[in-house]
């Protein structure tokens, strides 16, 4: 949405009421009319031409979802006369197209417009957006065992065609394979939202999968002492890289413990905001002031800031200043000095990187093979981070790294710690 006090531009592709154009297909319920038991006299049936890539992504499509079926690129056009019914479908050796089942007619409708955005991205070239599918009763007429597989492609075609896809149900299976906590996966963008209360709905507080499904079976889960749930206490971060900075060095027991000792749920949360910025939240909104905020060490913390007792800097080694103080910058120069070091406490830092033969050699090869690595500018070293994180895991560096760094470790430990102290009497 763009708001109406900004003036438009000739150019502007957005119009006058203020919302951006967005191809957008919806498949309703009607889709699911059967072919097979209208009247033959009502009944359209041809084959139609299309483009061989839009023809061969049906077929892909739907033979992903239905297992063992032999299908043509000969598509079928069909409807239904006085209704809004059209459907298009792959070919299929065994039977003719208008013997197909309810599941087949809607996955017919799917993939039609799968093909469709794909027509739209091959025709408009740079000019593509993606787009918004829209199914409503996504499950209906499909097998469970199918269910799991019609998700997965929809993922995938989504991911290729550049779309968002929103479809409802009322399917636990369906909602199964989607929400995180089921076959989803927890690092995907998808998600589930539940509405409940047929007479009254609203969105459930509790979005987990066993309270959905308990919600659905209407069952009621009863506890002989139900445990009051601990309130969170969010810990923010001026990005992704100090967050996993941060849990590293407190790691997720170690959390767990303290929020147990302090009674609340610990999360840590990156928000894309400058370390000034971030200091400055709780001036704003005093919801912030209930927050715990973790900047950069090379980020400074005005006296009134540091009295509310809820902001504190990420460590960096003694002695550094500048852009050396960032976590990413921190740790390029310890791995530099760790392929540097001959003897002492680096040396023996790079002998216990959980890799097999650990040499300087190694360490320069693996994280230092292009020009980001040599270079101290935030962009560049953040570009690094982000591709050497999963090795640096691997590895164990910044665990080496704090291994070098007790002091400045254990101080930041106890700042955390009191942190979470100071921060959590204002969530009760």
């Amino acid at each position: 949405m763009v708001p109406r006090t900004i003036d438009k531009a000739e150019d502007d592709p957005v119009g006058q009421d203020a919302k951006i154009p967005l191809p957008t297909i919806f498949l309703g319920i009607k889709r699911l009319a059967s072919i097979g038991e209208a009247d033959e006299k009502e009944v359209v049936s041809k084959i139609i031409t299309m483009d061989e890539d839009d023809k061969d992504l049906m077929v892909n499509f739907v033979s992903a979802v239905i297992l063992g079926s032999k299908l043509t690129t000969e598509v079928t056009h069909q409807s239904i006369k006085g209704s809004n019914k059209k459907s298009a479908h792959p070919g299929y050796e065994k039977h003719d197209a208008l013997a197909i089942s309810m599941g087949q007619d809607s996955l017919g409708s799917i993939a039609t417009a799968l093909a469709s955005f794909n027509r739209l991205k091959r025709e408009s070239g740079d000019d593509y957006i993606g787009g918004l599918l829209v199914i409503d009763e996504l499950d209906v007429g499909f097998h469970p065992h199918a269910i799991d597989r019609l998700v997965q492609a929809l993922k995938l075609y989504a991911n290729r065609l550049e779309l968002q896809i929103i479809a409802t149900t009322h399917s636990p299976r369906l909602i199964e394979a989607v929400h995180p906590q089921g076959s989803g996966n927890e690092k995907a963008p998808d998600a589930v939202v539940y509405l409940l209360d047929t007479k009254h709905p609203r969105l459930a507080e509790d979005q987990s999968l066993a309270a959905i499904l308990d919600d659905m079976a209407q069952r009621q889960v009863e506890t002989d002492n139900p445990k009051p749930r601990k309130p969170m206490l969010c810990v923010y971060f001026e990005d992704p890289e100090g967050a996993q900075f941060c849990d590293a060095l407190v790691p997720s027991a170690k959390r767990t413990a303290l929020g147990r000792k302090y009674g609340v749920q610990i999360k840590l949360i990156p928000l894309g905001v400058g370390g000034s910025n971030l200091i400055k939240l709780p001036e704003n909104d005093p919801i912030f002031k209930d927050r715990v905020l973790i900047v950069d060490a090379d980020t400074t913390i005005p006296r009134k800031a540091a009295e509310r007792g809820n902001t504190i800097k990420l460590p960096c080694a003694k002695g550094a200043g500048g852009t050396d103080r960032s976590p990413e910058n921190t740790i390029k120069k310890f791995l530099r000095s760790v392929a540097e070091a001959s003897a002492g406490p680096l040396h023996d830092a790079l002998l216990r990187f959980s890799v097999t033969n650990p040499s300087s050699d190694k360490v320069l090869t693996s994280f230092f093979s292009d020009d980001t690595g040599y270079s101290n500018q935030r962009e560049a070293s953040k570009s690094w981070w982000g591709v050497h994180w999963k090795k640096m895991q691997v590895w164990g560096v910044i665990r080496e790294w704090a291994a070098c760094h007790k002091t400045e470790v254990e101080a930041f430990t106890r700042a955390f710690e009191l942190a979470v102290s100071n921060t959590s009497k204002r969530l009760k």
